[in-house]
């Protein structure tokens, strides 16, 4: 498969179609190349807007896994 991207400068373009490609069907397309917006991945936009939600609380961290460890252990 060949795909080339350009900016033509005029409406006339030369194709060179590779050897392997002679004596079959072929399809040639000429479509506007559209550029890629910069889109957040929804994925990490969660972790953007979460990010640092318990830091106010002044939660130790150690202490906080010890407690739910405990209670998962509880429930056991």
């Amino acid at each position: 498969m060949l795909r080339e991207i350009i900016t033509p400068k005029s409406q006339d373009y030369t194709l060179r179609i590779p050897a392997e490609y002679l004596n079959t069907k072929v399809e040639i397309l000429v479509l506007p190349f559209v550029e890629p917006e910069n889109t957040v991945d929804p994925s990490t936009d969660i972790i953007n807007k979460t990010a640092g939600i318990l830091a106010s609380q002044m939660i130790d961290p150690l202490e906080w896994q010890k407690q739910i460890r405990d209670e998962w252990n509880d429930k056991a």
